[in-house]
Order: C-alpha cells, then structure tokens, then sequence
C-alpha cells in the first residue's frame, strides 16, 4: 500500500446497508444454484473491485492536480509578493495589474 492509498484509506466510509445485503445474499441462495450463485456473486465482486479503482484513481488525480495548484500558488506568490495582499496596491505599493504572471 502506498501513502496516498493509505491516506485515501483515512477519509473512505463504508455506506453500505448491511441489513439489506444480508437479505439479498439470502435470496440468491434461496433461488439459485450453488454454480448460478457463484458466478452471480464473481460478478458483484469484480464490479466492486472496478468502483473501488475508480475511486482510488479519481482520489489519486484530485490528489495530484490540489498538489500541482498548490505549486502554481506558491511560484506566483514567489515571483510576485503583493498578488496575496489585501490591499488594491499590494504590499510594496506595485498595483496588481503591473505583476506578470
């Protein structure tokens, strides 16, 4: 496991209705077959198993793409100190407009 899997893994909840499942999982047994039963429940796991990549993958690019603006933020603020002041002016009396980004 991987620290963005791992942290990932922090914030993931299980929102799953149990009780519900339960009753399903007992109705295929009641009216399938032991083969239809298996390859029923082969295709809800290999379904799951693709959501839960899609989402690690989507994680891993939100993840990536919060860095890479984090990194856009930081390089404007280096080259250009009045872009975080509050003031129309900016800190060193340059007005906004003059900054290159």
């Amino acid at each position: 496991m991987n620290l963005l899997e791992w942290i990932a893994g922090q914030y993931a909840s299980c929102t799953k209705d149990t009780k519900l499942i339960r009753f399903y999982h007992t109705q295929l047994i009641r009216r399938l077959a032991k083969p239809d039963r298996i390859m029923v429940l082969r295709i809800i796991d290999e379904k799951d198993l693709l959501i839960d990549q899609a989402a690690m993958e989507s994680y891993q690019r939100g993840f990536a793409m919060g860095m890479a603006l984090a990194e856009d933020t930081a390089n404007v603020l280096r080259r250009c100190p009045s872009a975080c002041s509050d003031s129309p002016t900016g800190s060193r009396g340059a007005r906004q407009t003059d900054c290159r980004l």
